[in-house]
Order: C-alpha cells, then sequence, then structure tokens
C-alpha cells in the first residue's frame, strides 16, 4: 500500500481531539471519538496490508507480527519506563500499586481489560490515571491477534467472501454493541467483542475500495471525501459529551473516517486539506502523542497541578507534542527502519520488560514501596481507609453475584430485630455501623440496605457508571420488604445527593474542583436529557416512595447533603507533609460553595411529602458556618476520607444527632402504639 498524507492527516485530527478533550478544551466535547477514527484506519491500514500480501502469496504471521512489534513496542516500553521514575517520585503506595498492574496490563495487551474492571473511563478519577489510555491499544492488539489468522483462513474462498464474513461480524459486534451500552456502557466501551466492529468496517473498506472507485465517477468520490472529513469535524464538535459512547452516534465519525479512506485521492480538496504539513507532521507523531499527553496530564493531576487555564492546558498540548516529536525521532523510527539490529532490538526489549515487570512485581508485594515514606506521611495516608470495619463487607454490589438480599442484609448494635432501617448508596454504608454502635446502649438495631452508587430512589439509574440499571431492581426490592417488614418502624434515606442532581462540575471557590461525571436519569433516558424534567420525575419518584413508606406506618427520615471535599483530604495532607510543608489543622472551603451546589439535592428532598411520619435531618452545620466556611479537616484529623465519604470522624460529627434523632421517633411510636 503507498503512502498517503491524507491518512496522517486524519491521525492527526483523531490525536489532536484526543488531547485537547483530555485537557479540557469544551470545544471539542467528542473529542474522545478520536479513538474511534484510529480504530477505523488500523483496521484498513492492517486489513489492506494483510489482503495484498495474501493475494501475492507473500503473507507471513511472523513478518506481520514482526511489523507490528517495531510499530508499537519501541515507544510504549519508552513511556513506561519515563514514568516509572514519575510514579516512584508523585505517587502514594496505593497509587503505586495500581500503576504497576496497569502497566503490566499493558505489556499483556490486556490493558481494556484491567481498567473494565478497575475504573470507569469518564469517571473523574480516570482523569489521574496515567495509563488508563492504553485501553485502546489492548482493543487493537487483540484485533492484530485474530484478524491475519481469520483472513487467511477465509482467503480460500475469495475476496468476496472474505468481505461478506467481515461485514457480518462487524453487524454482530454493532449489534451486541448497542444491546450492551445501556446494562454494561463498561463493558461496551472496553471489552473487544463490542469494539471491533469499528475495525472491521475498516478492514472492509480496504477490501472493497477499488470496487466502489472504479464504479463511482471521480467528481462524487471527491465530495464524499469532503463530507467524510466534515462529518468527522461535526461529530467531534457538535455531538454532546454526555452522549452513551460507543453508542448509535459512533456510526458518525467512523463514517466520515470511511468515506475519506476509501475516497480520498491527490485531487479531492479533503486529501489536500488533510496532507498539508501541519497536519502530516503531526500524524506522524500521532502515536507517541497519544502514548505520552495522558501521562503528562496525569501526573500533573496527581501532583496537584492539574491544568485549568487556557494557557496551562495549551501548555500540556506542546509538551505532549515535543514528547512525542522526541520519541519519534529517537525512538520510533530508529526500530522501524531497521536502524536498531533484530538481535538488539529482542535485546533491548527483553530489558525494558523485565524492568517494567520488576517494578510492577515490587510494588504488588510490599504493596507500593511504602518505604519510600516518612512514617508521619504514611500515618496520614492511613486515614484513606479510615472507614467502619464492616463498610467493605456489608456494602451490596451490583453484580449478579453481590447482589443484596435485604431479609440477609447487616445488622449493626443490639442483638434484637432491628426496628430502624438506613437505605441508600455508600454514603449510607459509612453511617450504618457508627449509627448501630450509638443505638446498641439503648437496645436498638440498624439493619443495613446499601449499594454503591445506588441513589434511593427507584426507577433510576446512574450514567457513565457500570450496571447501574440493578439500582432500579434493588430499590424495587427494598422498597417492598420495608413496606411488608412489621418490625422496621423507622425508614433513613442517605445518598450522595448532589452527584446524583447536579451535572455540573463542584467548584469549591477554593481552588479545588471535582468533576461530576455522574447523574441519575429515569431508566429510558439518556444523559441528554433536559434537567427539568429529570429533576421533576426524581422528585416524583421519590415522593411516591415516602407516601408508601409512611402509608405502611413508618416513620422516614431524610439525611440531607452534608460537605464534600472537592479533593481528597488524606491524600491532600500527606502530599503536604511528603513535601516538607506545614499540614493546617482546620482546612475547608467557603460555605457559599456548598450550599449552592446542594440547592438541586435539597429542592428534591423539601418536595419529598410532609406530614408526621416525614421528618428531615440537615447536619451540614456540624462542619459549615453559614456565610464562613465548610471544613474538610479539623484538628489536623480529615474528616472524609477520600472527596465526598465522611471519615469515621466526620461520621462521628453527625452520627450522635442521628440517634437522637431515631430514639425520639421511637420514644413518640411507643406512646402511640395501642
Amino acid at each position: 500500500m503507498t503512502h498517503r498524507r491524507d491518512i496522517d492527516g486524519l491521525r492527526a485530527i483523531a490525536v489532536m481531539a484526543v488531547i485537547l478533550a483530555h485537557a479540557g478544551f469544551a470545544f471539542v466535547p467528542s473529542g474522545h471519538a478520536g479513538v474511534d477514527v484510529f480504530f477505523a484506519i488500523s483496521g484498513y491500514l492492517i486489513g489492506g496490508i494483510i489482503a495484498n500480501d495474501l493475494d501475492r502469496g507473500e503473507f507471513s504471521f511472523r513478518a506481520f507480527y514482526a511489523r507490528r512489534a517495531r510499530r508499537i513496542l519501541p515507544a510504549l516500553f519508552g513511556v513506561l519506563i519515563a514514568c516509572l521514575p514519575l510514579a516512584w517520585w508523585l505517587m502514594t503506595p496505593y497509587q503505586l500499586r495500581y500503576f504497576g498492574g496497569g502497566a503490566f496490563a499493558a505489556l499483556a495487551f490486556l490493558s481494556n481489560v484491567w481498567f473494565f474492571n478497575r475504573i470507569d473511563y469518564f469517571n473523574p478519577e480516570a482523569a489521574s490515571d496515567p495509563l488508563v489510555h492504553t485501553w485502546s491499544l489492548g482493543v487493537e492488539e487483540q484485533f492484530y491477534l485474530a484478524a491475519p489468522v481469520l483472513m487467511l483462513w477465509l482467503w480460500r474462498f475469495g475476496r468476496r467472501w472474505v468481505a461478506a464474513v467481515m461485514a457480518a461480524l462487524a453487524l454482530i459486534s454493532f449489534v451486541a454493541m448497542l444491546g450492551a451500552v445501556s446494562e454494561r456502557p463498561m463493558a461496551a466501551f472496553y471489552l473487544p467483542q463490542f469494539r471491533v466492529w469499528e475495525l472491521f468496517l475498516g478492514v472492509l473498506a480496504a477490501l472493497v475500495q477499488s470496487r466502489f472507485n472504479a464504479a463511482l465517477p471521480a467528481p462524487i468520490r471527491n465530495n464524499l471525501a469532503l463530507a467524510g472529513l466534515a462529518t468527522i469535524l461535526g461529530s467531534l464538535v457538535l455531538i454532546p459529551a454526555e452522549s452513551v459512547w460507543p453508542g448509535p452516534l459512533t456510526i458518525l465519525p467512523l463514517a466520515g473516517t470511511l468515506l475519506v479512506l476509501m475516497f480520498g485521492n491527490p485531487e479531492a480538496a479533503a486529501s489536500r486539506v488533510l496532507g498539508l504539513a501541519p497536519f502530516v507532521g503531526v500524524g506522524l507523531v500521532s502515536y507517541s502523542a497519544y502514548l505520552w499527553h495522558q501521562p503528562v496530564l496525569g501526573f500533573l493531576r496527581i501532583s496537584g497541578h492539574a491544568p485549568a487555564t487556557v494557557p496551562e492546558k495549551l501548555a500540556v498540548v506542546a509538551a505532549s507534542l515535543v514528547l512525542a516529536w522526541i520519541s519519534w525521532k529517537w525512538i520510533e523510527q530508529p526500530f522501524r527502519k531497521r536502524e536498531v539490529s533484530p538481535a538488539r532490538t529482542r535485546q533491548l526489549l527483553a530489558i525494558g520488560l523485565l524492568a517494567i515487570l520488576g517494578f510492577a512485581l515490587g510494588g504488588h508485594i510490599t504493596k507500593g514501596y511504602p518505604g519510600r515514606m516518612p512514617d508521619d506521611v504514611l500515618r496520614m495516608l492511613e486515614y484513606r481507609t479510615a472507614w467502619p470495619s464492616t463498610y467493605r463487607s456489608c456494602i451490596g454490589g451490583r453484580d449478579e453475584g453481590e447482589r443484596l438480599d435485604p431479609a440477609s442484609a447487616c445488622i449493626h448494635g443490639a442483638e434484637v430485630p432491628a426496628r430502624v432501617a438506613i437505605w441508600g448508596d455508600s454514603h449510607a454504608a459509612v453511617l450504618a455501623q457508627p449509627l448501630g454502635d450509638a443505638l446498641k446502649p439503648f437496645g436498638e438495631a440498624v439493619r443495613e440496605l446499601t449499594v454503591g452508587s445506588c441513589i434511593p430512589v427507584g426507577e433510576l439509574k446512574n450514567s457513565a457508571l457500570k450496571r447501574t440499571e440493578y439500582c432500579a431492581v434493588h430499590n424495587a426490592k427494598m422498597l417492598d420488604y420495608l413496606v411488608a417488614s412489621p418490625d422496621i418502624e423507622v425508614v433513613i434515606l442517605n445518598g450522595f445527593w448532589n452527584s446524583y442532581m447536579e451535572r455540573r462540575d463542584f467548584d469549591t471557590d477554593a481552588g479545588w474542583i471535582t468533576t461530576d461525571a455522574v447523574i441519575a436519569l429515569p431508566l429510558d433516558e439518556t444523559p441528554v436529557m433536559d434537567d427539568g424534567a429529570r429533576m421533576a420525575f426524581i422528585a416524583d419518584r421519590l415522593r411516591e416512595e415516602v407516601r408508601r413508606l409512611t402509608n405502611a406506618g413508618k416513620d422516614v427520615i431524610l439525611l440531607y447533603p452534608v460537605p464534600q471535599a472537592g479533593f481528597d483530604p488524606p491524600e491532600e495532607l500527606a502530599r503536604r507533609l511528603w513535601k516538607g510543608e506545614t499540614v493546617p489543622q482546620t482546612l475547608g472551603y467557603p460555605a457559599e460553595a456548598f450550599y449552592d451546589y446542594s440547592k438541586l439535592s435539597r429542592n428534591v428532598l423539601d418536595a419529598a411529602g410532609d406530614g408526621p411520619r416525614v421528618h428531615r435531618l440537615d447536619l451540614s452545620g456540624a462542619f459549615c458556618t453559614p456565610g464562613g466556611t465548610c471544613n474538610v479537616v479539623e484538628n489536623g484529623v480529615p474528616l472524609l476520607f477520600n472527596e465526598n465519604h465522611l471519615s469515621l470522624a466526620g461520621t462521628a460529627k453527625i452520627v450522635p444527632d442521628i440517634a437522637s434523632e431515631v430514639r425520639a421517633i421511637l420514644a413518640v411510636r411507643k406512646t402511640q402504639s395501642p
């Protein structure tokens, strides 16, 4: 296949879209679609190369994989090795141990599987992971393992049969993706069976290109290529960031890419534009640029220097391109041009492999090389696990084997039938055991009905999280159980209300900003749903839920939002200690920022119904002074163990008031009982 400058230009658009979006430029809300452009290009080039070799009878697995290794491994190894000292210098033990696992997964071509099991790509935490972008390499490398075998086996039946099978496989994968994206969005995002349709379409384009070019006049071909380029650009800037991805809209950048690939030619306007020197220059270094940009961003965020202003973001983009050029010039090119002998290549790759694997294995065994840090730093980091002893064991999960049976759920407190139930997500879970302990001296117990990231309101799911459709099933089961359980007299509803209600990021007005990628939605809706209708639906569902509980004779306590931090307090304080800085005894942010961010949640909770059995507890005053600050560190102790979950010190500030309210309700109920 002859070299095409316009394909370099396509690569430039794809990689710049990804880098700009990850750097925080809002004018490319769907910059992540650049990866889909890369998938189509890879399928087209690999399919074309294999087909040409098979046509000539010259295909060799050894030669094919040797070319892929020279193309992929040297630059990847270079980036991973360069990241090792940065990880050692900047990462906490937990982060470093996790980083080592990601590096190992990248070497094993399993990054997509690793990150599928570890983190949602659109979760804010992913932005700080230096290696999360390697998931796409995993998908491509898995495709490279399968495509040659499949095409070689099919070639005996002729090119038409190969094209037909590729089209069928692409269709099957596409339909499977559409079926998975609503119930298993991260599986659809990461796993090859739901992504391979994009690469197979590229292969198909390479196989049928000559037939279509022969059948269509030059002006039509040129216009199709131009339409393809316009479609790609339009997709990147016009598709909302909240759109389900991959999903039906993924067809748009894919279709645009295929049109340019199939009909681009030196006379086409689209190809002339894409073939301009700046596009070609960026396209040539696009692989290294893709590899480098996320470590640059990830380590900046880990160190507390995430780019916030336009000049800072542009500096990140420039740094990524400079590093990309260095990598392309001094790593990619020597290996691809065979300036490094095969024996020397194998030797260098073996040394790099041993270095990376040794670092990862050592990090796993030592749990992140904690000896790098002074004892006071490690003691501060222990607050990252300052949660109740039953927190991890009693909270339910959304996987099939983790689903909660309310009748066998954990009971905290006295060894008596629980008259109190706390229903909610992980924010309710951190309160359950401390509340049980507070009620135990009074002969009471609490049944914990919690599942991570499940708002305690029925018929809802969350955007950008895995398997949250199960939350609706869980909540329906919990509600039926509570209504039918005569022992339960008081039901406490709690959750991370602000995250579910608000789609804007949380800005503390003190330099800390938490990205909020999660919103609660009706089951049949997408994230582009109008917020007014969305909030009305949530309020209606909560009101109906409270009505059913109170009609069943239950008292309902609605816990209002308490402050989130906007940053990770234990890690922030630990990093300051690590740098030799003085750790403040009190740390917080303007209370107005918290109350502004809580408006939607408060409106929903205010509208949840009234009556003698509906009780509202706003305990934010334990942390916030109206017109003053909301403290997240007091007496040098973090009140949260991460950005938004109360630590044991934080729960201790509000649990006595909750217990007092519960006891008061139970006392009134006792006087009212016949």
